[in-house]
This record gives C-alpha cells, sequence and structure tokens, in this order.
C-alpha cells in the first residue's frame, strides 16, 4: 500500500484578542562583548506574552509583544537589570507580519541598549521570540527545503530550512544559519566606525543549526531551540598580530500552555 505525502499548509495565526505565551532563553559561553569584552557566561531569560490584532489598514494580520519577566545573569549572578529597565529598551511592540513569518511594519524603536549581545536587537524582537523562522508558501511535507535571508545588526543571517517530519498535526523542521561580518574595535574593544579611532579588525563567522516544531492547528511554534558558534578573527593594525574569539550561542523558546512545557 502507499501513502501519499501530507502536504500540509503552514502559515502563523495569531487570532484577534487571542493570547500566547514564550518562554525565551538565550546564553552565551566563551568571549561576551560586555564590559569592554570578556570571557564568561551570560544567560538572558524572558516570559513573552502576544496578542493577535485585527489586521492594519493594509488588511495584513498584525499582532503585539510584551515582555511580562525578564532575568539576566553573568557567571550565574543575577545583573541589576530588571523588567522595568528592559521595558524603556524593548517595549510593547506591534508588528504586521506576512503569513509565512515576514514581518512587514513595525513600530519597535532604535536606542542604544545598556548591554549589546548578539541577536538580542530591538527591531528583530518578534524573530527571536514568535516569528523564528519564515515559512515556506506552498505548503511542507516531509523532504521540503527552503531558504531565507534575516538581517541582524549590519549583515545578512542566511537560513537553510527542511522539514524532516510532517502530520496532519504539526511539522518538526531542521534549520542551519550562517552570518558573516567585520566591525572596527578601539583599544577597550568598543565598535567604531572609523579606521583613526580603531585598533583592531574583528571578522566574525557565525553558524549554527537546531530544530523546531510547528503547531499547524494554532499557527505557532510549540518550541524551537538553535545552537550556534561565532568565531572571530581578530587583526591588531598596527602590529599585524592575530587572535581568535570563540562564543558558544545557544537559543530556545518553548510556547508556555505546550503540553511539553514546565510547569
Amino acid at each position: 500500500m502507499i501513502c501519499a505525502a501530507i502536504l500540509a499548509p503552514a502559515t502563523y495565526r495569531f487570532d484577534a484578542g487571542a493570547t500566547v505565551r514564550y518562554d525565551v532563553e538565550v546564553a552565551f559561553s566563551g568571549y561576551v562583548p560586555v564590559l569592554g569584552g570578556t570571557e564568561g557566561n551570560v544567560e538572558v531569560k524572558m516570559a513573552v506574552e502576544v496578542r493577535g490584532l485585527d489586521p492594519d489598514d493594509q488588511g495584513r494580520p498584525r499582532a503585539v509583544s510584551e515582555i511580562r519577566d525578564f532575568g539576566l545573569f553573568f557567571n550565574e549572578a543575577k545583573m541589576p537589570l530588571g523588567l522595568t529597565n528592559v521595558t524603556d529598551f524593548f517595549p510593547k511592540t506591534t508588528v504586521s507580519y506576512d503569513p509565512s513569518g515576514r514581518v512587514l511594519r513595525s513600530d519597535a524603536p532604535k536606542k542604544n541598549l545598556p548591554v549589546k549581545l548578539p541577536g538580542l536587537e530591538q527591531d528583530r524582537f518578534p524573530e527571536i521570540t514568535y516569528l523564528p523562522l519564515e515559512l515556506p508558501t506552498g505548503g511542507l511535507e516531509a523532504g521540503t527545503t527552503w531558504s531565507f535571508e534575516r538581517k541582524f545588526g549590519n549583515s545578512p543571517i542566511r537560513y537553510e530550512a527542511k522539514a524532516t517530519s510532517v502530520t496532519d498535526k504539526q511539522a518538526t523542521i531542521d534549520v542551519t544559519i550562517v552570518q558573516e561580518y567585520e566591525v572596527l574595535e578601539d583599544a577597550a574593544r568598543n565598535v567604531v566606525e572609523k579606521v583613526d579611532d580603531a585598533e583592531a579588525r574583528v571578522s566574525t563567522r557565525l553558524t549554527g543549526k537546531g530544530t523546531g516544531v510547528f503547531d499547524l492547528d494554532r499557527g505557532s511554534f510549540r518550541k524551537l531551540e538553535v545552537a550556534s558558534t561565532a568565531i572571530g578573527k581578530v587583526i591588531n593594525l598596527k602590529s599585524k598580530a592575530t587572535s581568535e574569539r570563540r562564543l558558544a550561542i545557544t537559543h530556545r523558546i518553548q510556547r508556555r500552555d505546550d503540553p511539553e512545557s514546565a510547569p
């Protein structure tokens, strides 16, 4: 007996008035760009609430997200950066989005953050929480592959995705990511724009892979985890001496009302 492959429509859906809650954790281990750059471990934990809104003036679906709880830990010690401080920089954000997961309009602000960590950007907050991957427009079946790019910082991240299994309820998706970028740093390891102000040039290549489960019935991810490594090649502009930096990053999202969520 030959079984037909399941071709399932896969679209994001946050119905007006409906609420979805996510636990988001991002862990960094290695050379972290805080306090002028140091070796250590940083962990960010967030509880994020997403609420569907009525379509925008062009008929496109909308959602609003808000951080409900937040913790920042450096070498396991909790830092004095509470929810009130964080929401000044990551306020409630409303976006219009394509059902595939591409953000079309956002009111997220652009501010200088007190702590800058790779991937934690204000204007990309939906993409690191409730819209973590773009989906193909033609539906999913086991073996479907697709690719897309999203810009983080001043350079794009390239995503290669594959649906490894698909049922009538959910799709399991594997993803790999690649990003390359280059910055100039001064003697204090702060990023600068001009060569005259710089002591070093740092070229970084980030690669990673992960797996997520998309809930086809509800139109949202149940969970996603991506582990990546950023390797930076540092060249001193005067002495030409070279060195290397490594930073391991683990990014997890978990829908809070999912049966597999922790209580």
